[in-house]
């Protein structure tokens, strides 16, 4: 209407520039041509009634009676509207593009991962079963030494034995804890310990004690590495309470074992209410504990403390990452 009023003094030509930018934004080019000469087609109607007169002259200034100038007008118009459409589609087109081969690269990444996750699930189900396999493996042998140490001939050789099974059967619950474990790279440990405990008890308690055995295990889980060795140092720990701790009769006889994070390390306390650390030479057995002992805490670059004045107390500590 504005351009029906004053012709080429109308502030609204520029819609005519905008009108194909509009149209490729909404619709499709097609579209957006038929729009545009609908524009055009209403130019040129408005056009040809200001040159002929046809509109009422109260509306018309004579001045812009001149064809040129709306013929100049209305190409100016075409143009600058067609230029923009262009650039506008050709930007619409890159961008179309650039998504598609976005949701091409995430198709193949998506593909991908599922492909890393299969191949994870299927590594993770042959470690349980490797897991399982040495631990049925470790079974067989320690089962094995177990019937040798019936077949023994005397005391000393039966206690070798047996100390011999329990190592295997710490390294065996390892495994057996791993197989179970979703995560087959670490182990629950206060239930390591626990179910550890409980064998070495029920190995070497014959006499019956009554021991009260106290877990304090802040320390959820412990990687591999860490497992083994930590489990065999406290089998021969609880094997030497046992064996040399208790060996006298006392009020109560009672283990703790406390486990805790400190700083970038863990640490781990053992300590019974024994008589401590019996010096004896003919007690080799003794000996090659502590040699275990001593050796699987240089392992895992442990520090540790030592303390036997009416008790056995070790404390150690060693880093969670192992150099």
């Amino acid at each position: 209407m504005d351009l029906y009023q004053h012709g080429l003094s109308s502030t609204v030509k520029p819609v005519f520039v905008f009108i194909p930018f509009t149209g490729i934004l909404v619709f499709k080019v097609r579209w957006a041509i038929f729009i545009y000469l609908v524009s055009i087609l209403t130019y040129a109607i408005i056009a040809y009634g200001y040159l002929t007169g046809q509109i009422p002259p109260g509306l018309m200034d004579p001045a812009l009676n001149v064809p040129y100038k709306w013929a100049v007008n209305g190409v100016i118009l075409s143009l600058v509207g067609i230029i923009i459409a262009m650039f506008v589609h050709i930007f619409i087109q890159s961008i179309i593009q650039i998504i598609e081969q976005q949701d091409q690269s995430y198709e193949v990444l998506e593909h991908q991962d599922r492909e890393l996750k299969q191949n994870i699930e299927e590594k993770k189900v042959l470690l349980q079963e490797i897991h399982h396999r040495v631990k049925n493996n470790l079974a067989v042998v320690s089962g094995l030494l177990d019937l040798q140490s019936g077949m023994a001939p005397d005391d000393f050789s039966r206690s070798a034995l047996k100390l011999s099974t329990n190592r295997i059967l710490s390294i065996s619950k390892v495994h057996e804890l791993l197989y179970q474990s979703e995560d087959v790279s670490r182990i629950h440990f206060k239930k390591y310990i626990k179910e550890l405990a409980g064998i070495i008890l029920d190995s070497f308690n014959k006499t019956g004690l009554e021991i009260n055995l106290k877990l304090d295990i802040d320390i959820q889980y412990l990687n591999v590495n860490h497992g083994v060795p930590i489990g065999i140092i406290l089998n021969e720990l609880i094997t030497n309470s046992l064996k040399h701790g208790f060996n006298e009769a006392q009020e109560s006889y009672q283990i703790h074992i406390s486990a805790f994070e400190e700083d970038e390390h863990y640490k781990i306390i053992y300590q019974d209410n024994g008589s401590g650390v019996v010096v004896n030479k003919s007690e080799k057995l003794s000996g090659l504990g502590i040699t275990l002992v001593d050796s699987l805490l240089t392992q895992i670059e442990a520090e540790s403390q030592l303390k036997t004045d009416g008790m056995y107390h070790l404390s150690f500590r060693f880093p969670k990452e192992l150099s």
